[in-house]
């Protein structure tokens, strides 16, 4: 699910819903020219590039582990 909402001057893209991201779970999805992970621990919802900057692994392939 991908939709673009405009809030005053921003524009912003939907990418899920928090009650699709489950406690350690980790989405990839795309916005705009980029891939992104979408990572849940706990309350804390982070995004970041999909590819790992120092191996170049896939991060969705990856795990949450304390913090």
């Amino acid at each position: 699910m991908t939709e673009n909402v405009t809030t005053g001057n921003a524009i912003m893209q939907v990418v899920c819903r928090l009650s699709e991201l489950r406690h350690g779970s980790i989405i990839k999805a795309r916005t705009g020219d980029a891939d992104i992970v979408i990572v849940r621990d706990g309350t804390l919802v982070s995004a970041f590039a999909a590819t790992c900057p120092h191996a170049g692994a896939p991060l969705e392939e990856g795990a949450v582990c304390d913090n």
